[in-house]
């Protein structure tokens, strides 16, 4: 929501630091330039999609009581004919009405205000409700009074029924879609939007206008039945103040006389004048302190919750007419905790054990749950292979030595496997076959060596699946990538190392290293092994199950406050040199957040015996907003360092 500070001043006086105040009350302040606040308003508290809302937290926290205060309302009279026969999606319906308007452009004062809010100004009696709207937080809606035919009438919309809104596109409704007709036909969309011949034109000269409390679940279906949201339906969805309905209705009339003339006529429809108060939620100081974990005393509770509107007596909280979000005894609390201050509460850990505790069951379920998100399939392949699999290994290769079955279910499958790549690759084999080219699949499962070992190991084979074109072929940076993103989700601090493995081919193999011990391989399958399974290419890594034990402890990590400013480095890395190295430096740099690589070069432009490298580098200061300079002294850092190692940034 945008909100014009000299709007939100005319309310409440607002101290120097009021953002810190509004952002220490839970409000987020997404920005604030040009002399307007960018605020996010979370879904619970539709009270604060206002002015007045906005004014009441500074106000209650500051202790500086506002300057205005709008209750007046009319009293209940005959205007014109009102019928509600939905009562539960209409629970208060009232009806205004003011003679002899002229309709023209809505002074300067009136339409910037809306501008810096984000609405376009239309008109002056059309702004005057959308003024209303965001100054009280009540949606309001303008009807043309000749063009109402007999009667108001809040009903159902019938089956087939149809109507032309005021962006001029014809909807047809059914009975789930709360509409407001006349005696022939409807005239709007309760809660959403108006009908095209039932609204403000320039011939307009006497005006109902409707304020009304429609129930949110019946606005929100409308809504999406229609496919159709407005900064109206917005509101009524969350659920307005019932008791704000005929205050903004008078309120908004007297605007409309100030900026387009005419004469109100006083008095106003009201299907429910005197609606129910709210009722008074029972505390206990002693539940408080437990929830907490804070000192409160009976006096405090009256003390913070007061000059937001709560009235506190004899162990009772009742809530003000504004704050639909309070109905028991826990809200009440986080209210408390709210005003007294998030960063105030303390926070306390129970410590189990100084070093973590790991159930190998549950770490290797979570393991395979992240790489079912990383888009591979489990597959659970017979524990059994051809020991010509492996034929081509080394003599000296523990996977050659597998243990012989005696009684083989198949006599070709008559080892145990050492090694759970085979098995992978029959499962590839066995889609190609029935056509199934984007092959991405995992097994974590036992290997029987010298001892037996429980291994995991993925695969990619064939093209990433696309809906409308031929697909890329997988390669090496695929099995690399999901690798690397594996190890990050499982918070596993690892490095990947130029190494050989006899079941990968050479030149395309790296180690994956763990506090200086390697477990486990990835690059391109062995040509000799992917052969016997007549597939092409095949990708995929194998890596001991137990390096899972060495992830870190999982740490709270709150979302940023603060923006971040990104920057991309190319430079031209030669032979012998490697991507990591080059990572290894951008990740010394202060404030650096994360590095991702974005493109791998060779070829035109340059130089030979180089490869240019490009890297995405977002930088982020956690308590305030960093500086291009200071960014940019990190950066040159970034590049002296790397040509002290024979890297030059790349300039073209």
């Amino acid at each position: 929501m945008k909100l014009p500070v000299e709007w939100l001043e005319e309310w409440v006086e607002l101290p120097e630091d009021f953002v810190d105040v509004l952002d220490n009350l839970g409000i987020g302040v997404e920005g604030y330039g040009d002399g307007v606040l960018d605020l996010e308003i979370t879904p619970n508290r539709p009270d604060l999609l206002s002015v007045i809302g906005i004014a009441r937290e500074i106000a209650g926290k500051t202790g500086k009581p506002l300057k205005k205060n709008i209750e007046a309302v009319f009293p209940v009279r005959n205007v014109f004919p009102v019928e509600v026969e939905d009562k539960e999606g209409c629970p208060r319906y009232t009806l205004g009405l003011i003679k002899g308007v002229k309709v023209g452009p809505s002074p300067e004062w009136m339409a910037r205000r809306l501008e810096l809010a984000g609405i376009n100004p239309i008109n002056n009696v059309v702004d005057a409700t959308n003024y209303v709207m965001l100054e009280l937080g009540q949606p309001l809606h303008p009807f043309d009074r000749e063009k109402v035919k007999g009667k108001i009438v809040v009903r159902r919309a019938r089956d087939g029924e149809k109507i032309t809104t005021l962006d001029g596109v014809e909807r047809e409704l059914n009975p789930e879609i709360l509409v407001i007709a006349d005696a022939e036909r409807p005239v709007a969309l309760a809660g959403i939007m108006g009908a095209e011949d039932s609204g403000i034109d320039e011939e307009t000269r006497d005006v109902l206008l409707e304020s009304a409390y429609f129930d949110p679940i019946r606005v929100r279906r409308g809504r999406k039945i229609l496919n159709i949201s407005t900064e109206a339906s917005y509101r009524f969805e969350r659920g307005g103040d019932v008791y704000v309905v005929p205050v903004a209705l008078r309120r908004a009339l007297e605007l409309i006389r100030e900026v387009a003339g005419g004469e109100v006529v006083e008095g106003m429809e009201d299907t429910l004048p005197e609606p129910e108060g709210r009722k008074p939620v029972k505390i206990s100081v002693s539940f408080g302190k437990r929830l907490l974990g804070i000192e409160i005393k009976d006096e405090d509770v009256k003390d913070w919750l007061e000059p937001f509107g709560f009235r506190v007596e004899d162990g009772k909280v009742i809530p003000p007419r504004w704050r639909r979000d309070i109905h028991e005894e826990v809200d009440v609390w986080e209210e408390v905790a709210r005003i007294y201050g998030y960063e105030r509460v303390p926070s306390s850990v129970r410590v189990i054990s100084s070093e973590p505790v790991y159930d190998n069951g549950k770490i290797l379920r979570q393991a395979k749950r992240v790489l079912s998100g990383l888009g591979l399939f489990e597959v659970y392949p017979i524990p059994f292979m051809n020991p010509e699999d492996v034929a081509f290994l080394p003599e000296e290769d523990e996977r050659r030595k597998g243990r012989r079955l005696k009684n083989p279910m198949w006599p070709e499958k008559n080892v145990m496997r050492t090694t759970l790549i085979p098995g992978l690759l029959s499962v590839a084999r066995y889609n190609l076959n029935h056509q199934i080219r984007d092959i991405r699949i995992f097994e974590a499962g036992k290997v029987f060596l010298s001892e037996e070992r429980i291994k995991i190991a993925g695969l990619f084979v064939g093209e990433e699946k696309k809906t409308w074109y031929s697909g890329r072929k997988y390669d090496f940076y695929d099995v690399k990538g999901a690798v690397e993103e594996f190890l990050t989700l499982m918070r596993i601090p690892f490095e990947l190392r130029d190494e050989k493995d006899p079941l990968f081919d050479e030149g395309t193999c790296l180690g994956i290293w763990v506090n200086e011990r390697c477990y486990g391989y990835l690059g391109e399958i062995k040509r000799e092994l992917v052969e016997r399974y007549e597939i092409e290419h095949a990708y995929g890594f194998e890596l001991d199950a137990s390096l899972l034990e060495l992830r870190e402890p999982e740490e709270f990590v709150p979302l940023p406050r603060f923006p971040h400013i990104k920057r991309d480095l190319s430079f031209l890395v030669p032979a012998g040199k490697r991507c990591e190295d080059v990572l290894r430096v951008i990740r010394e740099a202060t404030y650096l957040e994360r590095v991702e690589v974005i493109d791998i070069y060779r070829g035109k432009n340059i130089p030979e015996g180089y490869t240019s490298m490009t890297f995405s580098c977002v930088f982020r200061h956690p308590e305030r907003t960093l500086t291009d300079d200071e960014v940019e002294h990190e950066v040159q850092e970034i590049i002296r360092k790397l040509e002290d190692e024979g890297i030059q940034l790349r300039r073209q």
